[in-house]
């Protein structure tokens, strides 16, 4: 008899457990959906930001291809003009080794001349 009566307390202090932990689950339950619910907001978000990004990259490429070109051009169009300018500087020094040998003589002798001489 002690032995069924044991039984009988035992099952009923693992019903009453198993209601414990039905509670317990239900609450976890409405938690874990609430999670799941604001996990599967962030994942869209998460997604949306992603396609935006994805986008902007490929403007961001494609002004990147566009910059090169230009900084090719201009590397171009800068040796070019340091190539010009090298051929020049020796005609700007001539010049002004012309110019330091002028005199007032010079300069009073071209003032008289009314219109300049026949080529």
């Amino acid at each position: 008899m002690d032995r069924l009566l044991n039984g009988l307390l035992k099952l009923q202090s693992t019903s009453s457990q198993v209601d414990d932990l039905k509670a317990k689950l239900a609450s976890q339950e409405v938690e874990l959906k609430q999670k799941n619910e604001d996990a599967d907001k962030l994942i869209q978000k998460v997604g949306v930001e992603t396609e935006k990004v994805s986008k902007e990259k490929e403007i961001a490429d494609a002004e990147e291809v566009k910059v090169d070109k230009i900084n090719k051009e201009v590397s171009i169009k800068a040796s070019d003009c340091e190539r010009d300018l090298a051929k020049a500087e020796p005609a700007l020094v001539a010049a002004q080794a012309a110019l330091d040998t002028l005199n007032k003589n010079n300069l009073t002798e071209l003032k008289s001349f009314g219109q300049p001489p026949p080529l």
